[in-house]
């Protein structure tokens, strides 16, 4: 009798290996080659995984090499197709969690670890069903995501994750994400040459002079006498549009809110100075958006200063248009010294507010305070990678510039 001609594009390749009359698991094996995914009509899987099963569980080579080379050893088709079974549906055997630490405070919506499975066939999917403390969403699929703020206080979260996978299997996986203690060991060292930072331009830190605002910022100074600038967005031209703050000549912490910088500008500084001496030391800038510099007042070590008023006369914008940039001023204006957990709040922050990032002289994670969060916030070392200071708020990541990785140092207040 002739050997039955298969074709392709037809056959059940399943139905055909359970015919065990035809005697043909050769001639099927060989027109794999050829088959097509959306011919296999009761499961479905890769085509080149079919292939390597047929090579390898149902005949045996005289060449490994050479798939034309067959002896005709044969397994039973009961084998063969439970192979082809067991590849068409595959078990799941792991499922996963990029991470299983989060920091205190960590604010709702942020990514916890990402979840992955091993094993199973596409599409899968992953479900929350269990979890004792609400404290979990899953975003994008296959983000865990906080749903509450992370406590210290709750010291870890269980839950347990099922992933679903394309053919109804299901496995679930239990985890338990400890919460870790806010930590502060790294500050960045910039030389006072021309060691900086700079970010993207960020529209929600491009301040009008209507705006309300706050800048908060540890430092410690490596030179007394000399204007260091801690951050600016003032533009290039000779009379400058846009804020900087820095500290004197005169040691004296100053912020100004220019149009001009000659005739159309606030400029207030404090007569508590601010010298190598003082070690590490937290400065507050707030402005509440009054365009006067009734409405400015800065904060050292917690305290509210004793204001200055060097200028008076704003009265147009103070929109630069231009991004921050960190520890650089004009020429010989680079900072000297320390920078560590700065700040931008779209808000004055009141007095108790202050106080209360000061800590009593101790660095806090700044997402656990009493009022809002802020919308910029840079630890300076502290998970970073060089060259990058992360924003641990949002995306407007400084970037190290004429900098090394060395200038992440072991430095921080006490």
């Amino acid at each position: 009798m002739a050997a039955p001609v298969y074709d392709p594009k037809t056959t059940n390749v399943f139905e055909l290996l359970r015919n065990e009359e035809d005697g043909q698991l050769e001639k099927v094996a060989r027109q794999l080659n050829d088959v097509d995914q959306e011919i296999l009509q009761h499961k479905t899987f890769p085509k080149a995984q079919v292939e390597s099963a047929c090579l390898r569980r149902v005949f045996h080579f005289e060449d490994p090499g050479d798939p034309t080379s067959l002896t005709g050893s044969q397994v039973s088709v009961q084998t063969w197709t439970q192979e082809l079974e067991d590849l068409a549906n595959p078990p799941l055997t792991a499922v996963n969690l990029s991470n299983l630490v989060v920091q205190d405070g960590a604010p709702i919506g942020t990514t916890v670890g990402i979840i992955s499975a091993s094993g199973g066939s596409q599409p899968i999917t992953f479900t929350i069903i269990s979890d004792p403390s609400a404290q979990f969403v899953i975003a994008n699929d296959n983000e865990l995501e906080l749903a509450k703020i992370a406590d210290i206080a709750d010291v870890s979260y269980a839950v347990t994750i099922r992933a679903t996978d394309g053919n109804g299997n299901e496995l679930d996986q239990p985890f338990t994400i400890t919460v870790q203690a806010f930590t502060d060991a790294f500050s960045t060292l910039h030389d006072g040459g021309n060691e900086h930072m700079t970010a993207p331009f960020t529209a929600d830190v491009d301040f009008e002079r209507t705006n309300s605002f706050t800048y908060s910022v540890w430092v410690k100074r490596g030179a007394n006498g000399v204007t260091h600038v801690i951050a600016q967005n003032l533009d290039a031209a000779a009379n400058a549009t846009g804020i900087q703050i820095q500290i004197r000549g005169t040691n004296r912490p100053r912020i100004v809110l220019a149009n001009d910088t000659t005739t159309n500008v606030v400029a207030v500084e404090i007569s508590e100075t601010v010298t190598v001496a003082s070690g590490w030391t937290h400065l507050a800038f707030t402005y509440d958006g009054t365009s006067t510099a009734a409405g400015v007042n800065i904060y050292k070590d917690g305290a509210i200063g004793t204001m200055i008023v060097v200028s008076d006369t704003l009265s147009a914008t103070i929109q630069s248009g231009n991004a921050w940039e960190v520890a650089t001023g004009f020429s010989g204006s680079f900072w000297n010294g320390n920078l560590n957990d700065s700040a931008f709040h779209n808000s004055e922050l009141s007095a108790s507010d202050v106080s209360e990032i000061y800590n009593s002289g101790t660095v806090r994670s700044l997402l656990t305070t009493t009022f809002a969060d802020p919308i910029h916030w840079w630890k300076h070392g502290d998970g970073d990678t060089f060259p990058t200071v992360l924003d641990q708020i949002a995306s407007m990541d400084l970037t190290m510039v004429n900098m090394e990785a060395g200038d992440f140092v072991a430095d921080t207040p006490p």
